[in-house]
């Protein structure tokens, strides 16, 4: 994907959402694919998942 951060394409990880788990813990950049909708994770970002299967995002 091209990243603004960087002036420039990056490689970034696609994860399923179905897939995570409590604990679970993702750093930017990301992308996250769920049903109903999709989750962009800049390089300064990180998201983790917390008891009840929601995403808490965040700067690093």
């Amino acid at each position: 994907m091209y990243w603004k951060q960087f002036n420039d394409f990056n490689e970034t990880t696609i994860f399923d959402a179905d897939l995570l788990r409590p604990g679970n813990i993702i750093s930017g950049p990301a992308v996250i694919e769920a049903r109903d909708t999709t989750v962009i994770l800049p390089p300064d970002m990180k998201c983790s998942i917390d008891k009840y299967l929601s995403a808490i995002i965040e700067n690093v």
